[in-house]
């Protein structure tokens, strides 16, 4: 499934305002904004690695916050798919 233009632009506006240098979890509220919203909306916007890497690049984004801000993407379904499985065997027992 493509990007839509909706997240397209939401990433484009990250990117452009994101600070190069920065690769703290807790800081990088631009990119948890981004991610909220897409596993709220538009979940497969996590998987459209392509795209977003087309995105960074056209906004001269570095190796490092590219790696990053990846990591992050990568990590935010199978993070919250974790969370609700623990929340639920807890509710449960």
């Amino acid at each position: 499934m493509a990007l839509s233009a909706g997240a397209a632009r939401r990433f484009a506006t990250y990117a452009e305002h994101a600070d190069m240098s920065d690769t703290n979890f807790g800081r990088d509220e631009g990119l948890l904004e981004f991610v909220a919203w897409a596993l709220v909306h538009e979940p497969t916007a996590l998987d459209e690695a392509f795209a977003l890497d087309g995105i960074l690049s056209e906004h001269g984004v570095n190796d490092n916050k590219t790696r990053y801000v990846h990591a992050v993407l990568g990590a935010a379904r199978p993070l919250i798919a974790a969370y609700e499985r623990e929340r639920s065997a807890t509710r449960r027992r």
